[in-house]
């Protein structure tokens, strides 16, 4: 069984339209997020910074909850569901 990672509409064209994907062996989010991005190129700008962090423009859910301090290092099991949301700013 697989982690799913809910793809945000605004990610989709870099995924050819994909809305949810499913990564196997991966035991942190950061793991997910680096194995979906080894796999859809487009998205590591998407979901990291020039330093490999996770964007700053980001929040993750883990299971619908929010997750606070080292979003990355978050550990996840097979079934979860991982969804990034992008924030958006504007005034």
């Amino acid at each position: 069984m697989a982690v799913k990672v809910k793809i945000p509409s605004m990610f989709q064209p870099a995924t050819g339209g994909l809305k949810t994907a499913e990564v196997s062996n991966c035991e942190t989010v950061g793991e997910c997020f680096t194995k979906l991005s080894d796999e859809y190129p487009p998205l590591r700008k998407m979901l990291f910074d020039e330093n490999d962090r996770l964007s700053g423009f980001l929040v993750v859910f883990v299971n619908g909850e929010s997750i606070k301090g080292d979003v990355l290092e978050t550990r996840v099991n097979s079934g979860d569901e991982i969804f990034p949301m992008m924030i958006i700013d504007g005034g």
